[in-house]
């Protein structure tokens, strides 16, 4: 325990370290990473640990201001809409007032009732929102590796050079306000990480012990003056084997509870196992992907459909988020987003689980997918019932992931799945 509260306090230095240095942090993580040599002169971990430690905590603050800036809206005013009262609003007299209809006016008719800004995004709330990401000390467009930003911004800074440094400007104000709206990350778990062949602490075998089989040798200090303590394992062998533990992998150790000594290891898959293909057109089946009609259509005639209602729910809460292109998001409003999502996806998991048990009592061995690429589609065409965008609609049932949860409950089941490009495989007659 007083390893792990050591950990713990040296996490804490390495954290404020890095809030004293976070417009270094931000501007270069990689270069920065190189400075977890300032403490090396810890008495517990060798310098590998030390530096995994510290470019996790570095990470830390990484993640933590891209999530920020993910929630930064960038937008221009476009106007403002103002309503009006539509009759006289009145109350009741409070005590001492007086009024010959018993009735104090509040607001006459035509008076302001509220203001609203209407928002609105355009090509350059797209260039601010990307250099919020870049390094704007050392960027370069003309060195730049995506090609369609290239372009962009060449394009912006040759053509407009006023719009390109305003918005340069706008960009590292931006950053300015995230990292100074950031506070410093505090730690209270000494959990890291160890190797098993720089830090000598691993998991050994002991057949000579009647009670305990496997054990964990833990350093505590480190050089000459180590010393190694062993302390045994459980291993849950309903779920895991401890024979298929990698030896020598990276591993995890932490205290839970504040009594118990964990290690967060790493197994190897066992291989998938396949059906033997049949003979014949029964033991493969295609599967076609669309949101007019039904969600899956199998060659075989079956089809399984989404639920309309839960889709419809989710549409009007998406409506209601984006209303005016601003998103007006409250705490309910999240909590209540986050479980329609959790819901939906559940629903389509269980169609999937459902189409697959049917199939594998049918004795169907092989799965043909039509490898489905959302990115960059979109459509004007109309949904005739939900009333909204085809594009729209495939990206609320996530149906770029609807391959991949296929893929996983198949493998599970012995089967394979092929994918197959998307064209011609959604026909009418």
């Amino acid at each position: 325990m007083r390893l792990f509260d050591r950990v713990t306090a040296l996490k804490n230095r390495m954290s404020a370290y890095c809030f004293a240095r976070l417009r270094d942090l931000i501007t270069d993580p990689y270069a920065f990473k190189a400075q977890y040599k300032a403490f090396n002169n810890n008495a517990d971990l060798n310098a590998w640990e030390t530096q995994s430690l510290f470019h996790e905590v570095v990470d830390f603050y990484v993640n933590s201001y891209h999530q920020r800036m993910e929630r930064k809206q960038i937008f221009v005013q476009g106007s403002w809409k103002k309503t009006r009262y539509q009759k006289n609003l009145y109350r009741k007299p409070k005590a001492g007032e007086y009024s010959e209809d018993g009735r104090i006016l509040v607001h006459a008719k035509g008076d302001i009732k509220s203001f609203e800004l209407i928002r609105r995004k355009t090509h350059m709330t797209g260039i601010v929102k990307y250099l919020c990401y870049m390094n704007l000390d050392t960027l370069d467009p003309e060195h730049m590796t995506n090609t369609t930003m290239q372009a962009v911004l060449l394009f912006c800074r040759h053509y407009h050079p006023q719009r390109w440094q305003r918005a340069c400007r706008v960009a590292r104000a931006i950053q300015d306000r995230m990292i100074g709206s950031m506070k410093p990350i505090r730690f209270t778990s000494g959990a890291h990480r160890r190797h098993p062949v720089e830090s000598k602490s691993l998991v050994v075998e002991d057949q000579s012990n009647g009670q305990y089989r496997w054990w964990y040798q833990l350093r505590l200090g480190k050089g000459k003056e180590a010393e190694f303590i062993r302390l045994p394992l459980l291993f849950n062998v309903q779920r895991k084997r401890p024979e298929d533990l990698r030896l020598d992998a990276v591993h995890v150790c932490y205290v839970r509870n504040g009594s118990q000594f964990m290690v967060g290891a790493t197994y190897e898959a066992p291989p998938l196992e396949f059906s033997p293909t049949g003979i014949g057109i029964d033991t493969s089946v295609g599967i076609d992907v669309n949101t007019k009609n039904n969600l899956m259509a199998l060659s075989n005639g079956q089809t399984y459909d989404y639920d309309r209602s839960a889709i419809s729910a989710l549409i009007l809460l998406v409506d209601k988020i984006t209303r005016n292109g601003t998103p007006n998001l409250t705490f309910r409003e999240r909590a209540r987003w986050g479980k329609l999502c959790r819901v939906n996806e559940w629903r389509i998991k269980r169609i999937i689980h459902d189409m697959l048990d049917a199939l594998q009592a049918a004795r169907v061995t092989d799965l043909m997918v039509e490898d489905l690429d959302m990115r960059g589609d979109a459509t004007f065409l109309e949904h005739h019932a939900l009333k909204i965008k085809y594009s729209r609609l495939l990206r609320l049932l996530r149906l770029s992931h609807l391959k991949d949860w296929i893929g996983s409950q198949a493998e599970k089941r012995g089967m394979r799945m092929h994918r197959t490009h998307p064209a011609y495989t959604s026909q009418e007659l």
